[in-house]
């Protein structure tokens, strides 16, 4: 049986004092200046092997043990190496661990991007990083303490927050982080493996769309939010206004932060819409088949370029807008923990040839997309909208390579082909697919589901 491991993070509302704020204020500046030296020393002697000025092979292996063949950095900046320097000793109040987490950060980042997961480390500036992590426990002994009204971290005492549920699980790190002018606290916790036993008589299908922002294969969709619109235009003028501001001055820097206001509160209105839908489709379906795409691409730009200049500009750039407020991203991450929680699964599959084919019979055929949004089969007559078909289309390929690769079990069904798709023709009708890749007749034998099959 398949398990995972199931990771949780709360993110609770701190509310610490002026003299606690202006001290964490300072141990921001303390980790983002040991991560960027870090980098900087990388740089300096990541050379290629013999361009070192005393000859020795300038490769970094990461943190971990000295050896004489390769330059290793140190995995801890020690207090006795700080403190002995006047221009340093401001570093000394950040506990020990978070100057160590600081290298580890650099050191998993450069693993990422040698991976090809990520692109090269950058620094780390005050605009954008501003947090402190710990660990919370310290062999037996706790480090960060939980309390009913109050977080308990090294050095600084206690600190009052918000606790609107209470933490299950194994504590692992806990972070301090700074939105605007709110302070929040991150603690993860380890909740231990679960069996991934997904029951497929409860999957759905999903389809992305500009509509309808996401469209189910159950004729449910998720509906524009006008609030995102007017934010829209709220940050549109905003931005306006900071492009129209003197560089340096006190009316820009206000500017900007009304700025940053702005597109926060989008962030969270987004974020809290996608987790309310994504729940209510973890709790409905245990299999969660959605097509494998790739924002960037979705989000291309379209005006080409001076050769050749692209078309309808304007109007691709009002779709990617439209695209973005969905968060495709973040809806498919947030549908695969949730679903692991359950025991659920989220099936990608290929999003070529999910919207052209009719659902009900298989066939493709010119003209069947009257419009963006109506799909009228030319074969059979099969009539309902296009994102509601495509949906369908991709809930059938993922049951259909439910136990095997989705282009694999395609290829082997014949269900891949067009003209196959054609021979499997049913009565057209409105169709509902049993959502069991296959189920037993009653006799012990087993049944493959089939395009249109009818309830």
């Amino acid at each position: 049986m398949e398990t995972a491991r199931i990771f949780k993070t709360y993110k609770f509302r701190l509310h610490p004092t002026d003299e606690q704020a202006a001290r964490l204020e300072q141990w921001f500046a303390s980790v983002r200046w040991i991560y960027n030296a870090a980098l900087e020393q990388r740089e300096t002697y990541g050379r290629r092997t013999g361009t070192d000025l005393h000859g020795r092979p300038s490769i970094f292996k990461g943190c971990g043990k000295k050896r004489d063949d390769v330059i290793i950095q140190d995995s801890e900046v020690g207090w006795r190496m700080l403190s002995d320097d006047p221009d340093l000793a401001w570093l000394t109040d950040l506990p020990s661990m978070c100057r160590q987490i600081a290298l580890q950060d650099l050191d998993k980042a450069f693993d990422k991007f040698f991976r090809k997961q990520c692109g090269y480390p950058t620094i780390r500036n005050r605009a954008r990083n501003n947090s402190v992590r710990f660990q919370c426990w310290g062999g037996s002994n706790a480090i960060v303490v939980f309390g009913k009204d109050s977080v308990k971290f090294p050095r600084i005492g206690r600190i009052r927050y918000n606790r609107h549920m209470k933490p299950h699980g194994r504590f692992g790190q806990a972070s301090i982080t700074k939105e605007g002018n709110r302070w929040y606290v991150c603690l993860t916790c380890d909740q231990g493996e679960r069996e991934i036993a997904p029951d497929c008589d409860s999957a759905i299908g999903l389809e992305w769309s500009v509509d309808a922002p996401i469209t189910l294969s159950d004729g449910t969709c998720m509906e524009p939010d006008p609030g995102l619109d007017r934010l829209e235009d709220l940050a549109k003028r905003a931005q306006k206004k900071v492009s129209r501001s003197q560089r340096g001055s006190n009316r820009r820097r206000k500017r900007v932060a009304r700025l940053a206001a702005i597109k926060r509160k989008q962030a969270a209105r987004r974020k809290g819409r996608v987790h309310e839908f994504t729940t209510k489709v973890v709790r409905e379906h245990s299999v969660i088949a959605l097509e494998d795409t790739s924002v960037r691409d979705m989000t291309a730009s379209a005006k080409g370029s001076r050769a050749r200049p692209g078309k309808l500009v304007q109007e691709k750039a009002d779709a990617n807008r439209w695209i973005r407020n969905v968060a495709p991203y973040q809806t498919r991450r947030m549908l695969e923990y949730k679903a692991a929680r359950r025991g659920g699964a989220v099936i990608a599959v290929d999003l070529h040839d999910t919207a052209m084919p009719c659902f009900a019979c298989g066939a493709v055929s010119k003209g069947q997309r009257r419009s963006r949004a109506n799909f009228v089969c030319g074969e059979c007559g099969h009539k309902e909208s296009a994102d509601l078909n495509a949906a369908r289309n991709i809930l059938f390929r993922a049951l259909q390579g439910r136990a095997m690769a989705p282009h694999q079990a395609l290829r082997e069904s014949g269900h891949g082909s067009r003209g196959a798709q054609k021979a499997i023709a049913s009565p057209p009708g409105p169709a509902t697919m049993h959502a069991s890749e296959n189920r037993d007749d009653g006799g012990g034998n087993r049944q493959s589901v089939k395009r249109g099959e009818l309830h």
